[in-house]
């Protein structure tokens, strides 16, 4: 309930942070996170960073083995506190999942995946990443993580499409 309730507190405060300095930075800046929420990515025991895990599972989306890593994705339509805390929405079918993975990857065209930063506030995490796809373009995104007491978890969302 205490995790819940600190999440629910940072989920206030990041968009009031962040009301000015998100939009008006650069591609590829990432924008300055408030110390006392964040810290730098920590390892939670043996198992990968929040990092880590996104590469894993984006790259394994990207060359289609979507059931070994799809429970490792929750797939949220906004990022409101009670859409993270719901897993998997009724509102995305396997038809929305697939769509949303071959847009993000633009048809499992990815050839490297670059995490920039980390930061994680108790179970959750945001990392900022750059994806390069084959034709040279490259696509400078950021994504929640949340730990579920084994693993971290990717929070998809329509707006990452964006």
């Amino acid at each position: 309930m205490k995790q819940v309730r600190n999440f629910l507190l940072m989920i206030t405060l990041i968009p009031l942070t962040f009301a000015g300095c998100r939009k008006s930075t650069a591609p590829g800046v990432i924008p300055p996170m408030p110390k006392p929420a964040f810290t730098d990515a920590e390892q939670k025991s043996d198992y990968p960073s929040p990092g880590h895990q996104l590469k894993n599972i984006i790259g394994k989306m990207n060359e289609g083995k979507d059931k070994e890593v799809d429970s490792f994705v929750l797939y949220t339509m906004d990022m409101q506190a009670e859409a993270i805390l719901s897993k998997q929405p009724k509102d995305w079918n396997s038809k929305d999942k697939y769509s949303f993975w071959r847009d993000f990857t633009k048809n499992k065209s990815v050839v490297k995946i670059e995490i920039l930063s980390e930061k994680i506030a108790d179970d959750y995490a945001i990392v900022w990443f750059r994806l390069k796809y084959k034709d040279g373009s490259l696509l400078d995104k950021e994504t929640e993580m949340h730990w579920d007491g084994k693993n971290w978890l990717m929070m998809a969302h329509p707006k990452m499409l964006k």
